[in-house]
């Protein structure tokens, strides 16, 4: 099944001072499961990703901030810059220090062309103790058309900045 890792819980690095689970009850599950598994693709994955976005329990960071944005392309490296607020070179730099991700999967390709529901990271640190990754995350909302003259995209991006999410939720194995 898409959501089996989430069985049961749902994990955060937000809730490591209590239990860091957040239980709930079969009913629920199962109605969540039913719900995802219609509106995500079997072969999806950004099952973690998007767990967060329609079920934000308690241990779900909110400190995310919703923006509209002009972009040219629909290039990994254009929406992250974007997204974040930063120059393009930083986002170079991520990519040649191997510290982006697309979809909890390592990028291959900074050109790579993304669509609304992918979920864009960049790692700034790991910490082995806690088995947590800090990172900056976008993620696609919508597009909401083209501009007047035919060429840009207008978006909504979602972004958190400093957002640190137990290390099986980030990547993809």
């Amino acid at each position: 099944m898409l959501h089996e890792k989430h069985a049961g819980t749902v994990n955060s690095g937000a809730c490591s001072e209590t239990t860091g689970k957040l239980k709930y009850t079969e009913a629920a599950k199962a109605w969540a499961w039913a719900i995802l598994d219609r509106m995500v693709p079997k072969d999806n994955t950004q099952s973690s990703a998007l767990w967060y976005h329609f079920f934000p329990g308690p241990c779900v960071p909110t400190d995310y901030k919703d923006i509209e944005k002009y972009v040219q392309s629909f290039r990994y490296d254009v929406i992250m810059k974007a997204g974040l607020d930063i120059a393009r070179n930083k986002v170079e730099d991520a990519f040649y220090g191997n510290k982006l991700w697309l979809n909890g999967q390592k990028l291959i390709k900074k050109s790579k062309l993304v669509k609304v529901g992918d979920t864009l990271d960049m790692v700034l640190s790991e910490n082995k103790d806690t088995d947590t990754i800090t990172l900056l995350r976008v993620i696609i909302k919508k597009e909401l058309g083209e501009s007047k003259d035919g060429d840009k995209y207008k978006v909504v991006l979602r972004r958190w900045k400093n957002l640190q999410l137990p290390k099986q939720d980030v990547f993809k194995k």
